[in-house]
């Protein structure tokens, strides 16, 4: 093979499935007096990892003609370039190296294994002194007491309460989550982009926060971008970015002015400690509960008239230190990473793989996490792996610390606590804000001048109004996209289920609203027989 490399000046590699194929790396070895360009399929292992080759589909033969082009006249230079971009990363790996990675493979495939929620039914106490009631109980997804959803339970909750919240997760719940695909290497996962919610969803949403007794957060893995994009057309519906990192606050906390943060307009704290650790919080979850979580407002000089203000929960981390120790790995993993990238966000560090080979970015992201975790364990931070992408977090986060504080604000801003609660989610992140409205249900409990929370299982709690004993309904619901192990007591089977819960909610609302104002606007009928 070494007479035909040295012959040729292009080498087409048009694979549309392949492991291990060492010719084009022979092939940049030794073309060292004349460089030549490889034209890799992007289906191949080449492209995953020769950076210096230009990728092509090998299905389109347009662009494998236009590619074939591009390379039949790049200039000495470029080719120069492009091979030197890949002769360390082929001579540092010989047929040795490659040998024990594939038998070091193959050993420990079977041996990684994710851990799997198996609590059994469990009781949390959220009754205080004299109220002598356990209010809520939950259960995992094989317990009894773990039952779906039902629409009509929910719309009798919303018509009969005056004060709601809902926290709702996005993707795979709002919205659908795809499997990464190995062929669509530029829309692996939709969510990511920030693609709007079909328009009757979105309707109902824009119904249910246009109401002034509802308040709506939506609560996300995603990005700031990404998130704020896809609900950009919704600017009453609050927002809490990278699993609640970030937020934007809701429209009745703009009022006066500061967004949430304290009288000051800097900074502002959330009280009571993050709370909501659940199982499996750790260490982390015990300091972060002594630790304030102060606010800070986001650097958005590139903000655009009309965006909204965001702002980060400071848990204490030195970002430049930690940034500092974390960008020379992430620069090396990039440079041998085909179609990754590193994002710089305020406060925080990703390194994304969604354009690279689904398999290799895979390998190459596990490894990644696991270094970063060695180097920057005493820095108070962690790397999460989800969706295409590794992120350094402050070790204390999780989307409960934001649900605590939507409730707190909540009934400071309206004096009485929230009467109606629903929040729902579909993965394991979502349990941290279940666990958080326990929490917060339970501190409310135990506070003898605070009303009790909303009980789960649709109780009625004796309520006294001037010396007169009155009952008002209360409701809490938390739910789960699909039946699976869960702190929440009640599940929906799909993402259509949740669209049909939400569009409920919002035309049995519209019904009884128009039969108040047909009444209202015909007196007499109502004194008819």
């Amino acid at each position: 093979r070494m007479a035909i490399w040295l012959a040729c000046d292009v080498l087409l590699n048009t694979t549309v499935r392949e492991g291990l194929n060492l010719d084009c790396f022979e092939f940049v070895y030794v073309k060292e007096e004349s460089a030549g360009v490889i034209v890799a399929s992007e289906f191949g292992s080449t492209s995953s990892v020769l950076n210096g080759a230009i990728r092509t589909n090998p299905f389109d033969v347009d662009a494998i003609a236009l590619s074939l082009d591009k390379a039949l006249a790049m200039d000495d230079a470029e080719k120069a370039n492009r091979r030197h971009r890949d002769l360390p990363y082929v001579t540092s790996r010989p047929s040795k190296m490659w040998t024990q990675l594939i038998l070091t493979d193959m050993l420990s495939i079977n041996s990684s294994s994710s851990p799997v929620l198996t609590h059994d039914r469990n009781t949390v106490p959220m009754a205080g002194p004299g109220r002598g009631k356990v209010l809520h109980e939950y259960s995992t997804g094989s317990g009894t007491g773990f039952e779906k959803l039902g629409a009509k339970k929910v719309v009798d909750a919303y018509k009969s309460t005056k004060n709601r919240v809902f926290i709702l997760d996005y993707g795979g719940t709002l919205r659908e989550n795809e499997a990464l695909s190995k062929y669509i290497k530029s829309d692996i996962n939709p969510c990511h982009k920030g693609r709007k919610l079909e328009q009757v969803v979105q309707e109902s949403i824009e119904k249910l926060s246009a109401d002034p007794a509802n308040q709506i957060y939506v609560v996300s893995g995603l990005a700031r971008s990404p998130l704020e994009a896809a609900f950009v057309d919704l600017p009453l519906v609050g927002l809490a970015a990278s699993n609640g990192l970030c937020y934007t606050a809701h429209a009745d906390e703009m009022l006066d002015g500061t967004g949430g943060l304290g009288s000051s307009g800097s900074l502002g704290s959330l009280s009571g400690g993050l709370g909501g650790g659940g199982s499996g919080g750790g260490s982390g979850g015990s300091a972060a509960s002594s630790q304030e979580v102060r606010l800070r407002r986001m650097n958005m000089s590139s903000q655009q008239s009309g965006a909204r203000d965001w702002f980060i929960f400071d848990y204490g981390v030195n970002w430049d230190l930690v940034k500092a120790i974390a960008m020379p790995i992430l620069n090396r993993y990039t440079a041998r990473t085909n179609g990754s990238s590193i994002r710089i966000r305020d406060p925080s560090v990703a390194w994304s793989y969604y354009r690279t080979d689904p398999e290799w970015g895979l390998m190459q992201a596990r490894k990644l996490h696991t270094e970063l975790e060695a180097v920057l364990l005493p820095h108070n931070v962690q790397v999460i792996h989800e969706k295409g992408e590794l992120e350094i977090v402050p070790r204390q986060l999780h989307k409960g610390v934001v649900v605590k504080r939507v409730l707190q604000k909540r009934a400071q801003r309206t004096g009485i606590t929230p009467d109606f609660v629903f929040v729902i989610g579909d993965d394991a992140s979502d349990e941290k804000m279940f666990s958080s409205v326990m929490s917060y249900a339970a501190d409310v409990a135990g506070d003898p001048n605070t009303p009790p929370p909303p009980p789960l299982d649709g109780t009625k709690v004796p309520v006294d109004e001037e010396g007169a004993a009155e009952e008002e309904e209360q409701r809490l619901f938390m739910c789960t996209v699909g039946r699976k192990p869960s702190l929440a007591g009640h599940y929906l089977d799909n993402v259509s289920e949740v669209h049909d819960l939400l569009v409920a909610l919002t035309t049995d609302t519209e019904a009884v609203n128009q039969a108040a104002m047909d009444a209202a606007s015909a007196p007499g009928l109502a004194h008819r027989p």
